[in-house]
Formats: C-alpha cells, structure tokens, sequence
C-alpha cells in the first residue's frame, strides 16, 4: 500500500546530533580565532622573555616596548621586540610587571605579568611553556571524539 504522506522517513541517527553539537561548538569556540588582534607567549630562558605576535600568528617585529616595574608608573625599561617579536628582560624583585607592546596600526599588547621570586634565581623555571589548560581539554576532547567515531563507524559495519 502506497502512503498518502509519501515516504516515511528514518529519525536521524544520534552520531548526527553529535556531530551537530560538535560543529556548533567547535565554531563557537573559534570565533575569537578570527579576530584580529595581539597575543603574547612566555619562553622559557635564563631571563623572562615574551613573544608578542598578532592572531594571524605574524610577530611583532621591531614593536616598542615600555616595562613597568610593580607599583611605579614609570618605565624601567623601554626597548623593542626583535624580528622574532621577543622581548626579554631580567626583573629584579617580585610583582606584577606591566609590558606594553605596540605595534604598527594601533594594534598593541598589555600584559601583567606576576613575576614570583622562584623566578628571580631561575627565570626558566617559572616559564609557564608547553600547552594551557584550555588547549589540552580541547585536545582530549578531540581524542575522545575520535574514539567515539571510530567505533560508530565499526558498529554501523557490523549491523549491515
């Protein structure tokens, strides 16, 4: 017999939904991404050094940089960033140091960095180097995703 409806159609499967979900937030979470704007990474060293570059991934080559001591309101150190975008300086107490970084465009960087005084006998040690929290949930989260996937994939090869 021939459904007046027409053909009925299948409920979407629930890797669908997933995959919706996870396009949904992999495109709410990128959105900053592509802005654009300034970032800075410390490296580790035998003195603090920052690399100051744009979102696109660009340096700041050749950018002024003022240093500001804790508590002062004047600059320390006024210096620029090499070609590299890197920047390094040897703090000489503990505190929040103030960096401005500009750069050509009206695009700059202001970063409060808390200087401990493990830092001041071995500044590499307090380089916070490597991947932050968020890049390593996004990370697992990819990894789980593909798990998930991967065995989908199979359990669907099975039922055919």
């Amino acid at each position: 017999m021939i459904n007046p409806n027409g053909p009925q159609r299948k409920p979407l499967p629930a890797c669908w939904l997933l995959r919706g979900l996870w396009l949904l937030i992999y495109m709410l979470s990128t959105a900053p991404a592509f802005s654009h704007g300034a970032g800075y990474e410390l490296l580790a060293g035998g003195v603090v050094g920052v690399r100051a570059s744009f979102d696109s991934g660009q340096p700041m080559a050749y950018a002024p940089v003022l240093i500001f001591p804790p508590g002062e309101t004047q600059p320390q150190l006024t210096t620029s960033t090499d070609s590299r975008g890197v920047v390094c300086f040897a703090p000489d107490r503990a505190g929040i140091w103030v960096l401005q970084v500009r750069a050509e465009g009206g695009h700059g960087l202001r970063i409060n960095l808390d200087v401990e005084e493990s830092m001041l006998s071995a500044s590499a040690a307090g380089s916070t180097g490597g991947f932050s929290n968020w890049q390593k949930l996004a990370m697992a989260a990819c990894v789980l995703w593909g798990f998930a996937a991967t065995a989908l994939f199979f359990r669907r090869r099975k039922e055919q």
